[in-house]
């Protein structure tokens, strides 16, 4: 407790000497004001067409594929059976 009392004397004397330091840096690192900008109509000539849906073409007719060959298991059984 006595250390703490007596660094009170040099706390104060830190904070009196870094005083002219913080003003300074903070006055040097103001954030730079933003002028407002308004948004410009675009020029006619090169304004985006406007978005439509393309049209929807036909389902593509695809080839039906040969089915594939079993494993000689019926449907549902166990490939990895635990044994007899």
């Amino acid at each position: 407790m006595l250390l703490c009392a007596v660094d009170l004397p040099f706390s104060l004397v830190g904070d009196v000497v870094m005083w002219p330091y913080t003003v300074a840096y903070n006055y040097v690192n103001q954030p730079v004001p933003t002028v407002p900008v308004t948004s410009a109509v675009p020029y006619p000539g090169l304004a985006a067409p406007p978005l439509t849906p393309a049209p929807a073409a036909p389902p593509a007719m695809l080839p039906m594929t040969a089915p594939a060959p079993s494993a000689g298991l019926p449907p549902g059984t166990n490939k990895l059976s635990k044994g007899p």
